[in-house]
């Protein structure tokens, strides 16, 4: 049978406080038995939606809706929200005018009428997450100008937190969530979520659907596979001759933060910089038991780790081959596909001319000291323990075979 086979290491950019960081490995294959017998059993990623309720709709809580006036309950009452301010786990709350130290309730100077809906975020495999849909208001102030606030409050118990989001449908059956902030709760249940629905600033235009979720929480897309693999089949078939492209995420076990485009390089394609690129952040390592993995380092900490793959893609064994060293950056890693790993990092600093000149990102448009080089160091590790075998530094200077080597940029077009 003809094989085409290729692994690609890429971030996904799922919840961090409940998967840590995951890998997510892209698998084809054309036409092979063996491709389909790895893969047959993934099953599509999980797609989600949003329910909302309409008046006594079956399968959510009573009552299903309310049109509250959201007059209720001021922030200077000796006791709020009021039973009439609360829907479920959700209060509308006004908030005393900084001037005059009162709420203003009938509707001269704030808002009114507010349509609550019970929502559920509802996955594809049956899971379910009860949310809620906040309309925009029927009534505007009177006299056009808000003078006490609607804040939203939420239901969080005594010393137990949770997460709020916003939550919006995303593209092929995903949803969006927008953080809004991770609430600690008190002794009085309802707090407040740091979410005005209405203001001097502002009100919400449309209906918006709130979640609140424990920390860590995530709306899972790819189907489990084992305790700490997640995959899914993306496109395509698993019969003999179909191209099938599938992804898999895998748990590190622990916190860390490895290259994300999302947030380290949030250049765009129509930017000048894009025309630069950037440097490689995961490289391709293999050993003699065919074992495939990964190098990379933490983009906080600068440790350098190594990961391996099983062969049936169920999990994965992460190891520290080196700790962070003088804000070293890694720049490669090559393997023997034996038993020896070979990487290399450079310091991130560039030499100073003396005028304030440090790392590419806060630099000022000096240049670096010419006169000056970096430091280039060069580590050799067992590809199966991790353990140092070698490590030197390479001279960069401009003498006999030195490198000539004085700064490192993260350019991707330049060392």
């Amino acid at each position: 049978h003809l094989q085409l086979k290729w692994t690609l290491p890429v971030m996904m950019m799922i919840s961090p406080r409940r998967w840590c960081t995951m890998w997510a490995v892209i698998t084809a294959w054309l036409g092979t038995a063996w491709g389909a017998s790895l893969d047959d059993s993934l099953e599509g990623i999980i797609t989600w939606s949003i329910e909302t309720a309409s008046p006594d709709q079956v399968g959510f809580a009573s009552p299903a809706t309310m049109l509250m006036q959201g007059t209720d309950s001021c922030n200077t009452d000796v006791s709020y929200p009021s039973a009439a301010a609360i829907f479920g786990d959700i209060a509308l709350v006004l908030k005393a005018n900084f001037q005059t130290n009162t709420c203003y309730r009938d509707g001269d100077w704030n808002y009114r009428s507010w349509l609550l809906q019970r929502a559920k975020l509802v996955s594809s495999n049956g899971i379910s997450h009860d949310a809620y849909q906040i309309n925009p208001p029927m009534l505007g102030p009177k006299r056009s100008i808000c003078g006490s606030d609607t804040m939203l409050y939420v239901n969080v118990s005594a010393r137990q937190q949770k997460v709020l989001y916003k939550v919006k449908p995303g593209a092929n059956g995903l949803l969006i969530l927008q953080e809004i902030a991770t609430l600690t709760g008190g002794n009085d249940g309802y707090i407040f979520s740091n979410f005005n629905l209405a203001s001097q600033t502002g009100v919400l235009t449309s209906a918006t659907v709130f979640v609140l979720l424990e920390p860590g929480t995530s709306l899972q897309v790819f189907p489990t596979v084992s305790s700490r693999v997640q995959g899914a089949l993306l496109a395509g078939g698993t019969g003999a001759g179909d191209f099938a492209l599938t992804g898999r995420k895998f748990d590190l076990g622990f916190s860390a933060d490895t290259f994300s485009p999302e947030t380290d390089y949030t250049v765009g394609p129509g930017e000048f910089a894009s025309n630069y690129h950037w440097n490689k952040q995961f490289f391709q390592v293999s050993r003699a038991d065919g074992a495939e993995g990964v190098v990379w380092q933490d983009m906080s900490n600068k440790n350098v780790y190594m990961t391996w793959l099983s062969s049936t893609l169920d999990s994965a064994t992460t190891t520290k081959i080196a700790d962070s060293k003088d804000n070293m950056y890694l720049i490669s890693a090559v393997s023997n596909g034996q038993n020896e790993i070979v990487f290399f990092w450079v310091t991130t600093l560039l030499p100073d001319m003396g005028f304030g000149f440090g790392s590419l990102n806060t630099g000022a448009g000096i240049g670096p000291n010419p006169s000056a080089f970096a430091t280039l160091e060069g580590v050799k590790v067992d590809s199966a323990s991790g353990a140092i075998l070698l490590r030197q530094n390479l001279p960069t200077n401009d003498i006999g075979i030195g490198l000539n080597y004085h700064a490192f940029s993260e350019c991707g077009t330049s060392a």
